[in-house]
């Protein structure tokens, strides 16, 4: 289990252990906004508005609006920007990502005739996408005090030669730098199994690339009632599923004429660290709605999202690359795999929406989620004790705010909204540089018939953080600052029968 590599939660994060930890818990937790167009146009700003796709994923009584039946799908295109700085040196990467929204069906089965009581009753099924994981950002500059080799060798400290040479367990990051020549034990030390970085003259250029990959999506299954045109109840039983793949590269060359190691007798020229990190996990979760409606004009929403329990399962490996004057060395990890469970944070959600006869409206949803709240375990020996410990002491309560409005014009409809997500770390609802909170800005237009309908929406999404590839000992610590500008875009189409 304690085998250590770099993890990147959800968007950055500094971290030093593959082993499943509160990073983990960090990006499984995290959402986006707006599964159909419409609602990301709208910033995602639905749960008291309802009669929408996304309902389901959200406040599952917005079916309960329905008066017709309806299918839609919706594919969203999003373009990534990284821009980083590490060690005074600026770099920018980018990548694209197609995907599908979402895609699935409401049937409405209104009573038209009924004065009052019951009114009808909605049952919803399909997908949606609640998360990308898509992002590629690297960093480079000039390290004139440290290396990655020296903190393989304070990670080797009190481990026998033997042991890094041939145990599994080590053979993910310690053990491969040893039986690269990255690290080698250190001569006439009166303390045993002392190790030291393998030498070098002058200044290091570190060059870093990280690539992230997958999605995080549910199939819903939604049933919600309408009670006398005034109330409207709904439930959605998620089973959410994930695919996430990392690989991220680490590469360190001399920029001087090194010298020759007195222990290896080996000149180092250059080295590269290679991680992978294949998860995959499903699960289930249970999300309970109601949307008041005491005038025509208001509307008042209610949401609440138990945790979501999932079972995980990873795949790794890790390979260095020494390349040395005297010739190179490749060394390869085995293929570890792990299993675990992860239990993800309770959400609440508070809505309120103006509708403005048939000229428009306005809504605003209030989201609450305590990311300290997230757990892992294992049906295995191990506890998750420090890790969980982690997780309640690193982040806390945090909010979501979401602001949207629609102008409607005949069969046209022009759309705007704000999202503000505050950070997990500190909470506070403001976007601040460097502590994943985010700021977005959305719009789009829609063009509505008889029968079909179809969305336009666009998100910009801006946040940003710090990636850290290792730490030493002594707290000195090389960091990428990180700022991610993201560019979506959805189209919805929808057909009513």
């Amino acid at each position: 289990m304690k085998y250590k590599i770099i993890l990147w939660a959800c968007f950055m994060s500094a971290g030093e252990s593959f082993a499943q930890d509160a990073n983990d818990a960090l990006r499984y937790s995290m959402q986006s906004f707006g599964t159909t167009a419409r609602s990301m146009s709208m910033g995602g700003a639905f749960g008291a508005l309802g009669a929408d796709f996304s309902s389901l994923s959200s406040n599952p009584a917005g079916i309960a609006v329905y008066r017709r039946s309806e299918f839609t799908i919706s594919p969203v295109l999003q373009f990534n920007n990284a821009n980083s700085s590490y060690l005074g040196t600026e770099s920018t990467n980018s990548n694209a990502n197609l995907g599908v929204g979402n895609i699935g069906f409401v049937l409405a089965f209104p009573r038209e005739k009924k004065v009052s009581g019951w009114k009808g009753t909605s049952f919803g099924f399909g997908y949606n996408r609640i998360n990308s994981f898509s992002s590629r950002f690297s960093f480079e500059g000039t390290n004139t005090g440290n290396s990655i080799n020296d903190y393989f060798a304070e990670l080797s400290n009190g481990i026998s030669q033997s042991a890094l040479a041939g145990e599994d367990q080590y053979q993910f990051d310690a053990g491969l730098a040893f039986n690269s020549y990255l690290t080698n034990p250190v001569i006439n030390s009166s303390n045993v199994d002392q190790y030291q970085g393998t030498m070098y003259n002058g200044d290091l250029l570190q060059k870093g690339l990280i690539t992230r990959s997958g999605s995080h999506g549910e199939i819903d299954i939604a049933f919600a009632a309408n009670y006398n045109d005034k109330i409207f109840l709904g439930a959605t039983l998620g089973i959410p599923y994930m695919r996430y793949t990392s690989n991220e590269v680490f590469e360190e060359y001399a920029l001087q004429n090194t010298l020759k190691d007195s222990i290896s007798g080996k000149t180092f020229k250059s080295s590269k660290y290679t991680q992978k990190l294949s998860t995959q996990g499903n699960g289930i979760n249970l999300k309970l709605g109601v949307i008041f409606k005491p005038v025509d004009m208001v509307r008042i929403g209610l949401a609440i999202h138990t945790p979501t329990y999932y079972e995980m399962n990873d795949q790794y490996s890790s390979k260095v690359y020494a390349n040395f004057q005297e010739g190179y060395l490749e060394t390869k990890s085995p293929d570890g795999r792990f299993s675990y469970q992860l239990t993800t944070p309770f959400k609440a959600i508070a809505s309120l929406g103006l509708v403005i006869k048939s000229q428009g409206l306005i809504s605003v949803d209030y989201e609450y989620v305590n990311y300290s709240a997230a757990r892992l375990n294992t049906k295995d020996d191990y506890n998750f004790s420090s890790e969980n410990s982690d997780i309640s002491n690193q982040f806390t309560s945090a909010s979501n705010l979401k602001i949207g409005g629609e102008y409607r014009y005949q069969i046209f409809a022009l759309r705007a909204g704000a999202v503000l997500q505050s950070s997990p770390y500190d909470g506070n609802l403001s976007y601040k540089e460097g502590n994943l909170s985010a700021i977005s800005y959305t719009g789009g237009i829609g063009i509505k018939g008889e029968n079909f309908f179809v969305d336009f929406g666009y998100a910009f999404t801006k946040t940003s953080g710090n990636y850290t590839p290792y730490t030493l000992n002594n707290g000195e610590q090389p960091t990428a600052a990180i700022t991610s500008k993201a560019n979506r875009f959805m189209m919805t189409l929808g057909f009513k029968f």
